[in-house]
């Protein structure tokens, strides 16, 4: 290992998986609520269904806690309710496994995902993810189809620690399981949450945007900036050389 650097953090989406058509993804998602509400009971008008359910979705009130169910599923519950479906927890849980694996559809492994992993374990770096899902089966799941499991170290899902990014607590999670402090730590993600919480636990943050567009930052500003996940491995390089 180089430099003062021991460990090398990712979000998921829209960094170790590279975003497609979300448009199409999220079109997909929500139609397949709609139609398995509807059939269920209920009552729903489809000029006000996208506002419906990005209020649930995206919503700044307490998250439901149903025992036994993911957040995500209990958002689902709640919206039946809301909508007058006759919902039970079962149908919930079949609702956000089928509609995620849709939206699924759009997302893919970043290019050089597992070789960017594998080079930095090769040379010593801890790997790990901290990633904001409200669903951990789903997450879990997509670690283990894309092989990424022996890749990392240590995996912190929101939906699982009760804890999400902005609030550095959660980078702090994962610091504390690898034993690395803060200051020899980097995190690389793509929205201005990852900045802030990285930056807010004391750990560099880099950004990182597969299309070359930095715009979803805003104002957030990372202390160092890529368009791949290859370049992490130069960045690191580069830093090393610096700090010799």
């Amino acid at each position: 290992m180089t430099g003062s650097v021991r460990a090398v953090l990712f979000d998921l989406y829209g960094t170790l998986l590279a975003f497609g058509n979300m448009e199409k993804a999220w079109r997909a998602w929500g139609g397949l609520i709609y139609e398995r509400m509807l059939h269920a009971g209920g009552r729903i008008d489809r000029t006000t269904w996208p506002d419906l359910l990005e209020g649930v979705f995206s919503g700044a009130g307490p998250e439901p806690d149903v025992e036994g169910l993911t957040v995500h599923e209990g958002r689902l519950l709640a919206l039946a309710g809301q909508v007058g479906a006759t919902f039970g927890p079962d149908d919930a849980r079949a609702m956000a496994t089928d509609g995620l694996a849709l939206w699924q559809r759009e997302v893919e492994l970043a290019s050089d995902c597992r070789q960017v992993l594998t080079t930095l374990r090769e040379r010593g770096y801890a790997t790990g993810l901290v990633t904001n899902f409200d669903h951990p089966p789903h997450v879990e799941n997509l670690i283990e189809e894309h092989g990424l499991r022996p890749l990392l170290d240590v995996v912190v899902i929101s939906g699982a620690v009760g804890l999400k990014k902005p609030d550095p607590a959660i980078m702090a999670m994962a610091l504390v399981a690898l034993d690395v402090p803060a200051s020899e730590a980097v995190f690389v993600g793509d929205s201005p949450e990852d900045v802030q919480a990285a930056q807010g636990a004391g750990m560099t943050a880099v950004g990182i945007s597969h299309d070359g567009d930095g715009s979803r930052l805003g104002e957030v500003a990372p202390d160092a900036w890529v368009t791949s996940l290859p370049e992490v491995v130069i960045w690191l390089e580069e830093r090393a050389d610096e700090d010799a």
